[in-house]
């Protein structure tokens, strides 16, 4: 779930970019202003949901196989 709203909030966030400037040409430089600000929003949540995501795929430390340099030591 969280993937999917990832990949939306991304998109989301480009098409508000990309449509800074002709919303600013066509409305004025305060409207180009709220579609960066807006596109900055929606990436800053696209990163949060890629956090979280990252935070509960990754299993928990004493589930993980001891790693090359601890079986070297034994």
């Amino acid at each position: 779930m969280l993937l999917y709203l990832q990949i939306a909030f991304i998109i989301i966030a480009a098409v508000f970019a990309a449509a800074a400037l002709p919303v600013g040409t066509w409305l004025g430089f305060p409207w180009a202003i709220a579609c960066v600000m807006l596109a900055l929003l929606f990436f800053g949540l696209c990163l949060l949901c890629k956090q979280s995501r990252a935070k509960h795929e990754e299993p928990p430390q004493e589930l993980q196989e001891p790693s090359k340099n601890d079986k070297e030591g034994e």
